[in-house]
């Protein structure tokens, strides 16, 4: 395999691993549309390499059991501050459990609006007299 074949295969797997969450590429971006950043400025933040960051997509979410351990070996693989991969995880965390609370209780206004809304007056048998000639 030619290595720019390679380098493009490597993208488009990470691109696909973005929609699945067990994989840090959902994490990541996730994280880059909550800071609202771009994927550059997400490698100055974690002070990774462009071409270290499918590698590092592609590398599984840290397991909540064993969260520091594998935060510490995902970041001495590409050489990250591990508080900095911790908090970027944790935060996509807590956004996400935030967002599903979020759905679980919407309150519908249904209810409102029925309370709300201009009810229609019924004619009194006072009106239907008035109307007599």
């Amino acid at each position: 395999m030619t290595h720019p074949h390679y380098e493009r295969l490597l993208a488009y797997t990470a691109q696909r691993a973005k929609a699945r969450p067990e994989y840090l590429a959902w994490v990541l971006a996730r994280y880059v549309e909550l800071e609202r950043i771009s994927e550059d400025e997400l490698t100055h933040r974690l002070e990774i390499s462009l071409v270290d960051l499918p590698h590092l997509a592609l590398c599984l979410r840290p397991r909540a059991d064993h969260f520091a351990a594998d935060v510490r070996q995902i970041s001495a693989k590409f050489n990250i501050n591990p508080t900095v991969l911790a908090t970027v995880v944790r935060l996509v965390d807590s956004a996400t459990a935030l967002a599903a609370e979020d759905t679980r209780k919407a309150p519908t206004d249904a209810g409102l609006l029925m309370a709300a809304r201009e009810r229609k007056r019924r004619p009194t048998g006072d009106d239907d007299e008035r109307h007599d000639p």
